[in-house]
C-alpha cells in the first residue's frame, strides 16, 4: 500500500475505533455546519458517491464506513478530499483520463467530481435538499451462478526456515507456497468464462494461482516419473501428515502446469472474461491451486474457495499468460539482476515480442493474437508501471500507466479495444520502485520481501 493510502486507511480506522463511525452528524471545526451553499450533499455530492463509492461504502459493505449517510459523510469529508485528490480512492491504479489507454469499467474520477467533493467540504458540508437523495448503488456481488470448489483441507501456514526469520522491525515475516489438488469431475472439455477467489483467511492469503493440470501428461521430471500424477503423489508423500505440497515456483518441482485459469491478489474481485471468450480445461484435468501465504503475525488457518463459471463452448479460446523477465533472471537463468538499495526511484525495463511468450503457450497457438487485458503485479516497493505497445515500425503507443501502485488493490484492467499481438508487436514495460528503506540490493523473487515486475496478459485468438 502506498504511504498516502496507508495514512488515509489508518485515519479511517482510528476514527472508527474512537467511535466516529456513527450516523450522528459530526460537528465542524466552526461548531456548526453551513445551512446552505453552492455545493450541497444531497444535490451534488451524493450522486458522485453513488456512482463511484457506495458499492463498498454502504451499510453491510466491505468498506469500514458509509458514504450514503450525511452524518458519516461529514465525519469523513476531509479524509475523502485527501483520498480522492491523491487518487487513492476509488481504487483504480491506471491513469484513465484519455492520455494513455482506454479501459472498461473505469473507476477513475473526473477532476470535476474531485473538485466538487473538496468544495463541499470547504463550504461547510451543507446538507441541501434531502428529497434529492439518489440512494445507493447496487452492491458488488460475487459470482452467484458459479460452481464452488474448496481446498480439500484446512491448512495453517508453516515457516520452513529453522527458527523463522524477521523483518527490519523484528516482526515475524515468512512466506509459505502450498499447492492443493481439486477434483473438477468434468465429463468433457469445458471453458472457464469467469472465476472468483474467496480467501478463507484474508490476513494470510497473499495471492492465488489456479492451473488446469492433466494428471496423465508427461511431467517436467520425466526422467523420474511417467505422469504428472506420479510427480504430485511423490511430492505429497514426502510431506508426511502436512497437507498439500510445496510449490515455490509454479505447481511443484517436476510437475508440468497446464493453462493458468486465474491470478488473484487482494482487491481482485471476480475475473469475468470478455464475452465470447474462455479458458479451456480438459475433461480429465484437475485444478491445482497455488496458495501463497505471507505471515506477518499469527499463522492463521485457511480454507479458501473458488467459484467457476463454466461454458460448454466459446466463440474464441483465450489464454492467461504471466510474463516477468525480471523474475526470470532469478528462477530460470540463475543470474538475478537486483534493484539498487537506497533509491527513492529505481526502474526495471523489459521488452517482449510474440515469440517471447512461447514458453507459456501451447505450440498450437497461432502467432496472431489479441491482447484484451493486463494484470500488473509488483510487491511492496512498487510505485508505478508504464506499458507501451509498438506495431511494426509504427511509433509506440502508450497502453497503460500505473500512476500509483497499491499492493492491496490488484486487478485486471480490460482495454476498451484490444491490441493486436503478432510477430511484429513489441511490448515495452517499465516498473518503478522505491528502495529507500533498503540497505541491501533487492532481489527478484517470489517472496513478499523480494520484488517482481510482472505483467499478466489476457490473450485471445484473433478473429
Amino acid at each position: 500500500m502506498s504511504r498516502v493510502a496507508a495514512a488515509i486507511s489508518i485515519t479511517f480506522l482510528a476514527a472508527c475505533l474512537c467511535g466516529a463511525c456513527s450516523s450522528e452528524d459530526a460537528v465542524s471545526e466552526a461548531g456548526v455546519y453551513a445551512e446552505d451553499g453552492p455545493v450541497r450533499f444531497y444535490d451534488h455530492v451524493a450522486p458522485i458517491f453513488k456512482a463511484n463509492c457506495t458499492t463498498c461504502h454502504v451499510s453491510g459493505g466491505i468498506a469500514p464506513f458509509r458514504l450514503d449517510d450525511l452524518g458519516m459523510a461529514r465525519t469523513y469529508g476531509k479524509a475523502c478530499t485527501v483520498a480522492t485528490a491523491e487518487r487513492a480512492m476509488p481504487p483504480w491504479a491506471v491513469v484513465a483520463d484519455g492520455t494513455c489507454g482506454s479501459f472498461k469499467h473505469s473507476r477513475w474520477l473526473a477532476q470535476a467530481d474531485i473538485d466538487t467533493i473538496a468544495a463541499w467540504v470547504d463550504g461547510g458540508m451543507p446538507a441541501g435538499d434531502a428529497s434529492a437523495d439518489p440512494g445507493v448503488a447496487e452492491p458488488i456481488t460475487g459470482l452467484v451462478d458459479g460452481v464452488e470448489y474448496a481446498m480439500p483441507v484446512t491448512y495453517t501456514p508453516q515457516d520452513d526456515e529453522v527458527g523463522g526469520h524477521h523483518d527490519d522491525d523484528m516482526h515475524l515475516d515468512y512466506d509459505d507456497y502450498r499447492c492443493f489438488a481439486i477434483d473438477l469431475n468434468l465429463t468433457k472439455d469445458r471453458f472457464v468464462t469467469a472465476i472468483e477467489v474467496l480467501p478463507g483467511e484474508a490476513r494470510v492469503v497473499h495471492h492465488v494461482l489456479a492451473f488446469a493440470v492433466d494428471p496423465g501428461a508427461l511431467p517436467m521430471a520425466f526422467a523420474k516419473f511417467s505422469t504428472n500424477q506420479q510427480a504430485i503423489d511423490a511430492l505429497v508423500a514426502d510431506q508426511g501428515d502436512r497437507p498439500g505440497w510445496p510449490c515455490y515456483g509454479a505447481i511443484g518441482e517436476g510437475v508440468r502446469p497446464g493453462p493458468l485459469l486465474t491470478a488473484w491478489a487482494p482487491g481482485g474481485g471476480v475475473s469475468r472474461y470478455p464475452e465470447g471468450t474462455g479458458l479451456r480445461v480438459g475433461k480429465d484435468d484437475i485444478m491445482v491451486v497455488q496458495m501463497h501465504y505471507n505471515v506477518t503475525g499469527e499463522a492463521l488457518p485457511d480454507r479458501s474457495k473458488l467459484r467457476v463459471q463454466w461454458a460448454d463452448s466459446v466463440e474464441r479460446e483465450a489464454w492467461l499468460v504471466l510474463h516477468d523477465p525480471f523474475l526470470f533472471t532469478s528462477i530460470f537463468a540463475n543470474d538475478p539482476t537486483p534493484l539498487p538499495a537506497g533509491q527513492e526511484l529505481t526502474t526495471y525495463n523489459w521488452k517482449a515480442n510474440r515469440s517471447s511468450l512461447n514458453h507459456t503457450l501451447d505450440t498450437t497457438v497461432g502467432q496472431e493474437l489479441e491482447l484484451h487485458g493486463i494484470f500488473p503485479h509488483m510487491h511492496k516497493r512498487g510505485i508505478g508501471m508504464d506499458v507501451t505497445i509498438r506495431q511494426g515500425k509504427e511509433p509506440a503507443k502508450c497502453a497503460a500507466t500505473l500512476h500509483r501502485w497499491d499492493f492491496q488493490w490488484q486487478m485486471m484492467y480490460w482495454f476498451d479495444e484490444p491490441h493486436a499481438l503478432g510477430p511484429d508487436t513489441l511490448l515495452d514495460t517499465t516498473c518503478k520502485f522505491n528502495t529507500s528503506g533498503d540497505t541491501e540490493p533487492v532481489q527478484p523473487g517470489l517472496g513478499s520481501a523480494d520484488e517482481m515486475c510482472l505483467l499478466g496478459l489476457f490473450l485471445v485468438e484473433k478473429k
